[in-house]
C-alpha cells in the first residue's frame, strides 16, 4: 500500500507541476515571456490603372481643298468627314452645313432654297472633290484639289482644254481649244476658230506665256499681263485648272486633261452648271446623259460622237444633238467634262463635270 501511494504522490506531483508549467505558456524556446509573435499584414493590392482609350484616326479625307468654280471664282471648300460637316468660302459665300451619304457621293445640306429636289452633292476621290455645292438659290458646279504639281518638269504636257466664259451682260459662252506647257518652261495655246490640235494651230493663233512657279501656283506671264492656273494631280493624271476674273469683270474657268490617243468611252456622274445632277456617257460613237433637276424633273440628252479630223486633238470629241445643240467632251482618266459649243443657244455656256464610273 505505501508503495502504491508513493507512486501515486510522484504521478500527482508531475501532474500538478505539469499543469503549473502549461499555465505559465510551456517552456517555449528561448524565454518569450509568453507573448505571441503577430502574423504580418498582407500588402494592399494596388488598385489597376485606368486604360487610356486611343483617339479615334480622323478621316484621311478632312481637310480644305481649292474649288474652281465654273461661275470662274476660285472657293475653299472644307470637309469633316468625322463630324460630316462642310463649308464653302470665297465670292463673299461663307456657307456650312452638313454631308449625308448618299449612294456613290455625298449630299449637301441643307438643300438650295426653293428647291423640290436637292441637287448640291459631290463624289471624292484622289484627293480630288467633284459636283456642286449650294450657291444661293442654285447649285455652283465645281472641281477641287489638294494634290498640285509644284514644278514646270512635272507639268509638261499637251492638254484639251474646254473654258467657260461669264460676262456681265450676255449669255454665258465656251472656248474650245489645245495647248501645251513645255520643258522650256512655255506655255502655248491655240485661239482660232477651228480646234486645231496645238501642233497644226497656225502661228498667228499660238498664244504663249512665260511661266514661273510659286508654290503650287502657276504664274504665266503673256504679253497683257499674268494669268494665274494650277495643274492637280487626279490619280495618276494631270489636270489644268484655271479660273480669272479680268478687269472688266469678265470671267474664266478652264480645264484640261491630257492628250491621249484617243477618246475612251466612259460614264460619268456629275452636276452641270444648270444644277441638274445626273450620268453622261460618251463613246466613239454616242452620247447620252440624264439626270434631275432642282425642280424635280427628269431631263436627258442623246447625241452623235465624232472625232475632230486630222486637224484636231486626238482625245477630244464633238457631239451633234437634234435639239440641244452642238457639244464637246474631254476626259482624263478619272475626270470627263461635256460643255456646250460656242455660240450654243439652246444651253448657252453649259458645263457638266463628272467622276468615272
Amino acid at each position: 500500500m505505501r508503495a502504491t501511494w508513493q507512486y501515486a504522490g510522484r504521478w500527482l506531483g508531475a501532474g500538478i507541476v505539469a499543469a503549473a508549467i502549461a499555465a505559465c505558456g510551456g517552456g517555449g524556446g528561448g524565454g518569450g515571456g509568453g507573448t505571441a509573435t503577430p502574423e504580418p499584414t498582407p500588402a494592399a493590392t494596388p488598385e489597376p490603372l485606368p486604360v487610356a482609350t486611343p483617339e479615334p484616326t480622323p478621316d484621311a479625307r478632312n481637310g480644305d481643298y481649292t474649288a474652281f468654280g465654273t461661275d470662274g471664282y476660285l472657293y475653299t471648300l472644307s470637309l469633316d468627314f468625322d463630324a460630316m460637316t462642310y463649308a464653302v468660302s470665297g465670292n463673299a459665300t461663307n456657307a456650312t452645313g452638313t454631308i449625308v451619304a448618299d449612294g456613290s457621293g455625298y449630299l449637301f445640306q441643307p438643300a438650295p432654297s426653293g428647291a423640290a429636289r436637292n441637287t448640291a452633292r459631290f463624289t471624292i476621290a484622289d484627293d480630288s472633290v467633284v459636283g456642286g455645292f449650294p450657291s444661293g438659290a442654285g447649285v455652283g458646279t465645281f472641281i477641287a484639289s489638294r494634290n498640285f504639281i509644284t514644278t514646270v518638269a512635272e507639268a509638261v504636257g499637251t492638254y484639251n482644254f474646254l473654258a467657260r466664259i461669264i460676262e456681265p451682260s450676255v449669255a454665258p459662252n465656251t472656248s474650245i481649244f489645245s495647248g501645251e506647257i513645255t520643258s522650256a518652261g512655255t506655255l502655248r495655246y491655240c485661239q482660232d476658230n477651228a480646234v486645231y490640235a496645238i501642233a497644226q494651230c497656225p502661228a498667228a493663233s499660238v498664244q504663249t506665256a512665260t511661266l514661273t512657279v510659286s508654290g503650287d501656283e502657276f504664274i504665266g506671264a503673256t504679253a497683257t499681263g499674268n494669268m494665274r492656273f494650277r495643274v492637280a494631280r487626279i490619280g495618276s493624271d494631270k489636270v489644268f485648272l484655271r479660273v480669272t476674273i479680268s478687269p472688266g469683270t469678265s470671267r474664266r474657268f478652264w480645264v484640261g486633261t491630257p492628250e491621249t490617243a484617243a477618246y475612251a468611252a466612259g460614264t460619268f456622274t456629275g452636276v452641270n452648271t444648270l444644277g441638274t445632277a445626273g450620268t453622261f456617257t460618251v463613246s466613239s460613237t454616242a452620247h447620252s446623259a440624264s439626270g434631275v433637276t432642282p425642280s424635280g424633273t427628269t431631263v436627258t440628252r442623246e447625241g452623235t460622237v465624232n472625232s475632230l479630223g486630222g486637224i484636231g486633238p486626238t482625245s477630244m470629241v464633238g457631239i451633234q444633238t437634234a435639239d440641244q445643240g452642238n457639244f464637246f467632251s474631254i476626259r482624263s482618266t478619272h475626270i470627263g467634262v461635256v460643255a456646250a459649243a460656242r455660240g450654243n443657244t439652246f444651253v448657252p455656256g453649259l458645263f457638266e463635270i463628272g467622276r468615272a464610273q
